[in-house]
């Protein structure tokens, strides 16, 4: 009876500082954010801090053009009687640059991203320029400190996909725009 109650203890204490229980459950939280412009100036400015210091900065602009960014964002809270508290993410993120131009000027597309983790984390990039260039990036630990600066900047359309995982490694779920909300009502007019 005592080996039966040990091997117990053992499955659930496994269960719960591994993850695995709280992923039964899907994520404990999602952001998700559609941003379109199209004029002078559009930009696009985001930053996600976890509770441990590890964060993701990206800024994407031009002068004049056209900027669409869609993203989601897992959360994972990993607060427990038998593990650290830390939260994990998960981002997913296409983004789409097309400069415009103002006569004779052509302008530039940019995307620039900052990653900072320590212990598990992924940056998984794709990038397709107007020319036909491709670029892919993939950089990860397991263990470590880690600093990922990823800046591009170009003559004519970009588009990007990115899949960053924070205190875990990047998941690439195809990216899915939220529900638009429906206007509001005044009640009292």
């Amino acid at each position: 009876m005592r080996e039966k109650i040990f091997a117990l203890a053992s499955v659930l204490t496994l269960l719960l500082t591994s993850g695995v229980a709280v992923a039964w459950g899907g994520p404990d939280g999602t952001i998700d954010t559609y941003f379109y412009a199209d004029g002078v100036m559009p930009v696009f400015h985001d930053a996600l801090v976890l509770d441990d210091g590890d964060y993701l900065i990206e800024k994407v602009w031009t002068a004049e053009g056209t900027v669409i960014v869609t993203q989601n964002i897992d959360l994972e809270d990993h607060s427990g009687w038998f593990s650290p508290d830390y939260t994990d993410a998960n981002i997913d993120k296409y983004i789409m640059v097309d400069p415009g131009q103002f006569f004779c000027m052509e302008f530039d597309a940019h995307v620039e991203k900052t990653a900072m983790w320590d212990g598990t984390g992924e940056v998984f990039r794709e990038a397709w320029l107007e020319d036909g260039t491709y670029s892919v990036v993939d950089a990860s630990t397991l263990y470590g400190d880690a600093s990922f600066i990823d800046n591009i900047e170009y003559n004519d359309m970009v588009e990007v996909y990115e899949s960053v995982g924070l205190n875990r490694l990047a998941t690439c779920d195809p990216v899915t725009p939220p529900e638009p909300l429906s206007p509001p009502t005044c009640g009292w007019c």
